[in-house]
């Protein structure tokens, strides 16, 4: 063969392979856009480039949306310490019934990381990812809220990822005229995953107010106490606030086994000096979880509070997270 034609089909591979290499490499950055209709040009523009940092965050996006929620998982197992994916990280433990277990395991910039908040400053592809957890849970007012400023401040305005939410929310509030409506912008029927949720939806339209999350939670468990996904988020978020007084009134003796329930526990007892074998007994508190709790007492009063050396002994207890861990915002 001559080196013209070895040239000539090298270049012929190049051009064929480029392009399936760019659209198997980034297929999920593309998918986003797609979904939103925008193009790779748009998508370069306003979210970055096609890097492996943005395909590993689109793809959290996508799989949730698909509730691939194993995958999900997977894709979050490197803690990055990136505000998107410890959203994303828990929901997926949640949706794996592991929120309590794993959330002192993983980087938790406050309440944030349970619940994107929708406020000025908000990057417009977090505000399109924060009804996530609402539809998750049977919220469908808040998760409609968020799909439609996410829809409002995309820059197309358009995309059949809002289109698909909108729909299933349509179909939960038993409206088949707007159901009917965004399907058609689908150009066909949707799946019935949406029926799940409805096991979860309050019977009752609330209005709250911005950020009234707790409340929310709080609705959610009244009109379904077996919304457990709804009860770990409440406690998480109170404990996440470190609203102790907040978290033991939410709290329910034995409904879920945590050691980090059981290490709040622990906290809210010494506080008020109520702790003692009878308290313990009666709520259900683990004697591992104790003994744990005597040790990090004197561990920190030997110490004084040094910080790292804490760390390193207690890094992931609900007790460090409590003394030592600081907003960001």
């Amino acid at each position: 063969m001559s080196k013209r034609r070895k040239i000539t089909i090298a270049l012929l591979l190049l051009v064929i392979g480029a392009p399936i290499y760019f659209f198997v490499r980034y297929q999920n950055y593309l998918a986003f856009g797609r979904s939103v209709d925008m193009s790779v040009g748009q998508m370069w523009r306003v979210y970055g480039a096609p890097d492996a940092d943005n395909e590993w965050m689109f793809s959290l996006i996508v799989e949730a949306e698909r509730e691939n929620w194993d995958k999900v998982a997977r894709l979050t197992a490197d803690d990055r310490h990136q505000l998107i994916g410890t959203y994303y990280h828990n929901l997926a433990m949640a949706k794996q019934g592991r929120l309590s277990q794993e959330l002192m395991n993983y980087y938790q910039p406050a309440e944030k990381g349970l619940l994107l908040p929708i406020e000025q400053g908000t990057r417009p592809l977090f505000v399109s990812c924060a009804g996530e957890a609402w539809y998750q849970m049977g919220a469908v007012i808040m998760a409609e809220h968020a799909t439609m400023l996410g829809l409002t401040v995309t820059p197309s305005q358009s995309g059949a990822r809002f289109y698909r939410r909108l729909a299933q929310i349509a179909h939960i509030n038993g409206d088949s005229c707007s159901a009917l409506k965004y399907e058609r912008l689908l150009g066909g029927k949707i799946d019935d995953s949406w029926k799940d949720k409805l096991q979860f939806v309050p019977k009752t339209d609330t209005v709250f107010y911005a950020r009234q999350y707790r409340l929310i939670l709080q609705t959610l468990l009244k009109a379904n106490p077996d919304n457990m996904m709804a009860y770990e988020y409440l406690l998480c978020y109170d404990l996440l606030l470190k609203d102790i007084g907040a978290f033991v009134e939410d709290y329910v003796p034995r409904k879920v086994r945590s050691k980090l329930y059981d290490e709040a526990l622990l906290i809210y007892l010494a506080g008020d000096g109520l702790l003692s074998d009878a308290a313990i007994d009666r709520l259900g508190i683990d004697r591992f979880v104790v003994n744990n709790f005597n040790r990090y007492g004197a561990a920190y009063m030997q110490t004084e509070a040094n910080k790292q050396r804490m760390k390193e002994l207690y890094g992931n207890t609900y007790w460090y997270y409590f003394h030592f861990a600081e907003r960001d915002d």
